[in-house]
């Protein structure tokens, strides 16, 4: 059962991380406005060129959906005309794109396909480096809150490795759900994105759909994207917070951690099952026993402080200045720590004069 003082960190370190979770989701806004914006550019393009170019032939949307999956390829057009005159009854469709009146309007698709590329590669190139940006601030800002936080629970200021920006690549590097990392899913998103619109607008153009259906198609595989997009934001960001948070119980030597669920309505029944729940440090696994556990995720974790490890945490404590170790203010701002302990560098230089635990 946990105790009240447990209970008080546990519900602290909630509200830390919901904090970040809060500044990742205003990233996640800016980003789905992104999308939204492209979409109407493409929208616009995309129907008037379909209301210019329309076919006496049509196929069902089925029959549209079973040639691009066949072509492979929706924006090679002698390829799709190729394989329409296999099909007799497709022949006239297949001459009708030959013929020297919708040359024009061939180029014209090719262009608007090629529109279409360079505007999902420019929605990568605007959200890639600002969700970098984000995942290495909550990081930095998990790594240092946390030492903070065991400090103020033990009372003492004990020494720790500073947090250099490789430590912080090497986590946002970790294909740790399967689909690589952070940047290569956000690069997988796009690119679906950009070969689902360029097959809505092929398929609006065999089957003769109205125009302001396949803008109504476009819209919502832009607005599909953005909510992927958005997800990956805030789970990524789980993620990142929960590791950084991991390199500190490494640090200051904690071998074990309790399981913190923020319990409302939204909270997923196997992160319910976790909560309150003890592991090794050493046995943590992302999915199994230390979150994210799913997508959305929102839970966290505290280190677990035995009296044994408080004293460990004392014989580690160091002031460089005196030679001595030192008792942390119990009235000490994280801003006030942070200044006089991360960003001066003066953790490397306890790090040089003694040794620690941890890695």
């Amino acid at each position: 059962m946990a105790t009240k003082s447990e209970i008080y960190w546990a519900q602290r370190q909630a509200e830390e991380l919901y904090q970040q979770l809060r500044t990742a989701e205003d990233v996640a806004g800016e980003l789905k406005q992104s999308y939204l914006i492209a979409a109407r550019a493409i929208e616009q393009e995309a129907f008037n060129l379909v209301k210019r170019f329309q076919l006496a032939n049509h196929l069902s949307q089925a029959e549209a959906y079973r040639l691009l999956e066949k072509v492979k390829s929706p924006d090679d057009i002698k390829r799709m005309i190729a394989e329409l005159k296999k099909n007799p009854q497709n022949v006239d469709l297949a001459l009708e794109l030959e013929a020297q009146a919708y040359a024009t309007r061939i180029r014209d698709l090719a262009s608007l396909m090629n529109t279409i590329d360079l505007t999902c590669v420019a929605i990568f190139n605007h959200a890639e480096p600002k969700m970098r940006a984000l995942l290495e601030r909550i990081g930095h800002e998990m790594y240092y809150r946390q030492i903070f936080a065991m400090q103020q629970r033990s009372g003492w200021d004990f020494s720790f490795k500073t947090l250099t920006p490789e430590r912080i690549a090497n986590i946002l590097n970790r294909n740790w759900s399967g689909s690589g990392n952070f940047s290569k899913a956000l690069w997988g998103n796009t690119k679906r994105l950009a070969k689902q619109v360029k097959e809505e607008l092929i398929v609006n153009l065999l089957t003769g759909r109205p125009p302001q259906k396949m803008v109504e198609s476009i819209n919502a595989r832009f607005s599909a994207r953005a909510t992927d997009v958005r997800r990956l934001v805030r789970t990524e960001c789980n993620y990142v917070a929960n590791q950084l948070q991991m390199e500190s119980y490494k640090e200051c030597g904690v071998e074990k951690y309790i399981y913190v669920a923020i319990l409302d309505l939204r909270t997923s029944k196997i992160c319910r099952g976790l909560d309150k729940k003890r592991f090794l440090v050493s046995s943590a696994r992302v999915g199994l026993n230390y979150p994210p556990m799913h997508p959305w995720c929102r839970s966290t974790t505290i280190a677990w402080i035995p009296d044994e490890l408080f004293r460990t945490l004392k014989q580690r404590a160091y002031d460089p200045k005196t030679g001595r170790n030192k008792i942390v203010s119990g009235d000490m701002t994280y801003e006030q720590w942070y200044k006089e302990n991360a960003k001066q560098n003066n953790t490397q230089k306890m790090r040089s004069d003694m040794p620690t635990t941890g890695s």
